[in-house]
């Protein structure tokens, strides 16, 4: 369905049943009440008088993994975090991560990849970066405004990096994935 343009009443006119329910009752039936289906639930709107509802979506790896050498993004032991949401052309992609690095001043990253409706590899440009003076776990977050994405179902995964090639290791523990399609 899709909201309609009310028409206007003119005094003495008698309402049709299709009168009404073109113009009430299914518009209406397009309101954010209407359209919740779940506790949680968010309207976006979709185009012209046209709302869809979302839901967040988060996947959380709580065990410390490593990696001695990772030059190009790829997954650690256990994959992700990974959440699968429907989107429209945009999200908010929420990265958190607690790192700590045999290395001083060696910087690691940590971004994600989409793949579904979207193909989009990590990158650099959005992603933490992780420098330390100390080899004590430091959490971090970064938050990207993504605008590329093709609507449907997306599959954000998180990915790895070190940034230069080394025998030391890149400890990554408590990562988490939070993703508010749009």
């Amino acid at each position: 369905m899709v909201y309609n343009a009310p028409f206007t009443a003119i005094s003495g006119n008698v309402l049709t049943a299709a009168q009404w329910n073109s113009n009430v009752r299914d518009n209406i039936l397009e309101t954010v009440a209407a359209k919740t289906s779940a506790a949680g639930q968010y309207p976006v709107g979709t185009g012209t008088n046209a709302i869809a509802m979302r839901s967040v979506s988060s996947s959380s790896i709580a065990t410390q993994q490593s990696t001695t050498n990772m030059t190009t993004y790829g997954d650690l032991a256990t994959v992700g975090p990974t959440v699968t949401v429907t989107t429209g052309t945009s999200a908010l992609v929420y990265v958190t991560c607690q790192t700590a690095d045999t290395s001083l001043g060696r910087a690691d990253f940590v971004d994600f990849a989409v793949s579904g409706a979207t193909t989009r590899a990590a990158t650099n440009d959005t992603a933490l970066r992780f420098e330390q003076d100390t080899n004590e776990f430091q959490r971090y977050t970064a938050v990207t405004h993504l605008t590329s994405l093709n609507a449907g179902a997306n599959t954000f995964t998180m990915k790895y990096q070190v940034a230069s090639a080394s025998t030391l290791t890149a400890n990554f523990m408590l990562r988490h994935l939070v993703v508010y399609p749009l």
